[in-house]
């Protein structure tokens, strides 16, 4: 089971979920617009020459993705982090900055109306995340909340906000590169939240929460307003 209700620091897991991003997007940015790691063996195969100015834009997205992983382990994240999820976290994640580097970084076409329409993702579903959680954040640390269940901002519609905030801003970057076969990150993940993660997260809330998350989940949807 990844949820428990015992808080703990974390620091081994959420290091290496960090220290697996952080490497992968050092690579991602060396592919896109090199001088990072030098001309070393590994990466003269893989690296690209397309448009300047989106690998620059993929390298903003990549890399203020990464300080936000950084907040949410080590600021929002306060229940313990089992070793296995961070495995499983260090060994998908870092592909898909490298996956956006190599395909995104090739293609050469002038940046225009589908890459502006992917930076609006991109800050839309950025907003999503960071702002739920910080206000998540703030409100638990009230000691007058303790053993409440939040459920007022941007949770009061859909309970997996952030979630929903992660598929968004993927689908922005795929646009951002201009590579539509990049999609299937974002979709991965819809798949990956509705089946398994999100289920998951659910049963343990109610388990801590009892009716109050019973009456929360009935009057809100798992991902996205009125839909799911």
């Amino acid at each position: 089971m990844f949820f428990r209700d015992v808080q703990h620091t974390s620091l081994g897991p959420k290091s290496l979920i960090a220290g697996a991003l952080t490497v992968s997007f050092i690579a991602s940015t060396d592919i896109l617009i090199g001088g990072l790691i030098g001309a070393s063996w590994w990466d003269n195969p893989y690296r690209v020459t397309g448009n300047g100015l989106r690998a620059g834009l993929l390298v903003a997205c990549l890399g203020i993705y990464l300080l936000r992983i950084y907040a949410t382990l080590f600021v929002f994240f306060q229940r313990i982090l089992m070793w296995r999820e961070a495995v499983i976290v260090a060994n998908i994640m870092p592909w898909c900055f490298l996956y956006v580097a190599y395909y995104g970084g090739r293609h050469g076409d002038p940046v225009g109306l589908v890459e502006a329409a992917g930076l609006a993702l991109y800050a839309f579903g950025s907003y999503l995340n960071t702002a739920g959680e910080w206000v998540r954040h703030r409100w638990k640390k009230d000691p007058a909340h303790a053993g409440q269940l939040y459920t007022g901002g941007l949770f009061s519609r859909v309970r997996h906000v952030n979630y929903t905030g992660d598929i968004i801003l993927f689908s922005g970057i795929a646009l951002v590169a201009h590579e539509y076969a990049l999609l299937l990150i974002p979709l991965g993940m819809a798949v990956l939240f509705i089946v398994v993660l999100a289920p998951l997260k659910e049963l343990y809330l109610k388990r801590k929460y009892g009716r109050q998350f019973e009456n929360y989940a009935a009057r809100s949807k798992m991902l996205i307003p009125m839909v799911v």
